[in-house]
């Protein structure tokens, strides 16, 4: 029986006062939680059951837990994806915190930072996979953030990861603890001290041992913890010495308990070796909602644009009305609303395959990988079912010739070729559907307010008019394209979302289905090409 006190989390000081529980569980089933206890005493949640985790931050108002949501959730959510298992783990200075997820297919341990303004850094991955067989618990960096621990839990492992270089970690050491039949979990106390939740060889059960690492390199014999000897829960450190907190996976609550003697002690050496300025806690305070526009855009990026209407062909047969005035209208939009200088906007009316290559050349030398490029085609396009390919006839084609066609493979390598942060191509052409022939429906992404993590991400994506159909001169995709660009209201829209809306109205309206996805095999690894609206006075 426990003799140490462990109450329920109640108001967040270090003189608790009064049992208080948190809110009742997102999920009833199969619930685990992990949880933070922040330094401006709000808790930060992670809750769910394996298809739906969620992380919510409490704030604590005096007489129960109220959801208030930061930029900090609001991050965390956006990289959490389908059936995919959520720890988070902070620093012991709480600038610093990592996310590990990990799913059926898909394992990350990102890390974010908090900037000197407060606001929390995009999500970087910081371990490759290939470092550890399996991991099941957060990493845990050391009190002064020089050193991250990582348990491999692999069935029986012994080993902990010591990452020693914590700007690109890109320095590892193994250690291996020949007295543990299998390690779990490592919490960080300073660069050569640890918590380490295993099992001795001569027992079964998982209890917490503190080791120390000496002066000659080896680690001291395991010292088990008794005031923390029960069944293996996540155990994190708080801001304040004397208190951790635990979850209870079981029932899905958190709880605090007194900090072990050894770590405290531990805890209170480090803090009276360190200056002033390092002693002080970083207060959490509320963030701002998304969409600084300091901390969107990449430095020195540009948006660039090539818009290209062929109206007037050589066969006077293919000749269409709308295209020519399509790419004059889009040009108008992007410059007086959005951030296009008209210098970086190339409008080709009416041109031949030659000049359209040659143009997609220049691409390639001028655009750096900081900048953003839209590609916008109006014109005649054509799927070729024999060899299941898809085409845009340049003014100069043939419609019985494809030796002036431009191909959807043509495309796509040209776009590979172009080194920019996010490419957009959208086509307004018949067939034009045809240029994601590679890739299934399932790669359609859904919209995602996530701004800042959608622009960290390279896109290489695609918006069309249609399928592998027909679509009319007159364009009801591109009148509702133009229309939501110029009634947005918003400083950041995700091409995704201008696409979402555009796609409802016409449905609603035409008998085409436009489509949204990635160009297959020319880099995107899943972000979106971002519209930026201009100051307004």
């Amino acid at each position: 029986m426990r003799y140490l006190l462990i109450i329920k989390l109640s108001c967040l000081l270090v003189i608790i006062t009064s049992a208080q529980r948190l809110p009742e569980p997102i999920n009833t089933e199969d619930q685990e939680v992990s949880g933070a206890l922040l330094p401006d005493s709000s808790v930060l949640v992670a809750r769910g059951t394996v298809e739906n985790y969620e992380v919510k931050r409490f704030v604590f108002d005096g007489s129960q837990w109220v959801y208030t949501p930061n930029q900090l959730t609001e991050l965390i959510n956006g990289v959490i994806y389908h059936e995919s298992h959520v720890h988070f783990r902070f620093s012991n200075d709480f600038t610093k915190m990592i996310l590990m997820l990990h799913g059926k297919n898909e394992h990350h341990i990102y890390l974010t930072e908090q900037q000197p303004n407060g606001e929390w850094s995009l999500f970087r991955d910081i371990i490759d996979p290939g470092d550890y067989s399996y991991f099941n618990f957060t990493p845990s960096f050391s009190y002064d953030n020089s050193v991250l621990y990582l348990s491999d839990n692999a069935k029986k492992s012994n080993i902990i990861w010591r990452y020693t270089d914590t700007k690109d970690f890109s320095k590892k050491t193994e250690h291996i603890f020949e007295e543990f039949g299998g390690i779990l979990d490592v919490i960080g106390i300073d660069n050569q001290s640890v918590l380490v939740l295993g099992a001795l060889k001569s027992e079964k059960h998982m209890r917490w041992f503190y080791l120390k690492q000496l002066a000659n390199g080896q680690w001291s014999v395991p010292y088990g913890v008794k005031s923390i000897d029960q069944e293996p829960f996540a155990l994190s450190i708080t801001p304040f010495n004397d208190i951790m907190l635990y979850a209870s996976w079981e029932e899905g609550d958190l709880y605090l308990m007194e900090t072990p003697a050894i770590v405290k002690e531990a805890l209170t050496d480090i803090q009276n070796q360190s200056s002033a300025e390092s002693k002080q806690i970083v207060a959490q305070r509320n963030q701002e909602p998304l969409g600084n526009k300091s901390n969107i855009v990449k430095p020195n990026g540009s948006y660039h644009a090539l818009l290209i209407g062929n109206s007037n062909y050589h066969d006077d047969a293919l000749d269409l009305e709308k295209p020519h005035e399509d790419v004059l209208k889009l040009k108008s939009v992007l410059e007086n609303n959005y951030s296009f200088d008209s210098g970086n906007i190339v409008v080709l009316e009416n041109a031949p395959r030659e000049v359209i290559f040659s143009t997609l050349y220049q691409l390639r030398t001028q655009l750096t990988a900081n900048d953003n490029l839209l590609i916008f085609y109006a014109g005649h396009g054509f799927w070729d079912e024999q060899v299941a390919q898809g085409y845009w006839w340049p003014v100069d084609a043939d419609k019985d010739n494809p030796s002036n066609w431009l191909s959807n493979s043509d495309l796509r390598e040209q776009i590979r070729g172009i080194n920019t942060a996010h490419t957009l191509l959208i086509s307004d052409a018949c067939f034009s559907g045809g240029i994601f022939k590679t890739r299934g429906g399932e790669d359609i992404r859904k919209a995602s307010t996530d701004i800042k993590l959608l622009y960290r991400m390279p896109s290489r994506r695609a918006i069309t008019s249609g399928t592998l159909s027909t679509v009319p001169d007159n364009s009801v995709f591109f009148n509702y394209l133009v229309k939501y660009l110029e009634d947005n209201e918003r400083d950041f829209l995700p091409a995704s979302e201008l696409f979402t809306q555009v796609r409802r109205s016409v449905l609603n309206n035409s008998l085409t289905v436009p489509q949204d996805g990635v160009i297959m095999d020319t880099g995107d690894e899943g972000g979106d090409f971002i519209f930026i609206r201009k100051d307004r006075e």
